[in-house]
């Protein structure tokens, strides 16, 4: 569970981070 907590928060971070790149 702990591991798939942290895979979920990477995952949306790597989400944010490519939003960023769409709006740039």
């Amino acid at each position: 569970d702990a591991n798939k907590k942290g895979d979920d928060k990477s995952s949306a971070r790597i989400k944010d981070l490519e939003e960023d790149l769409l709006k740039a």
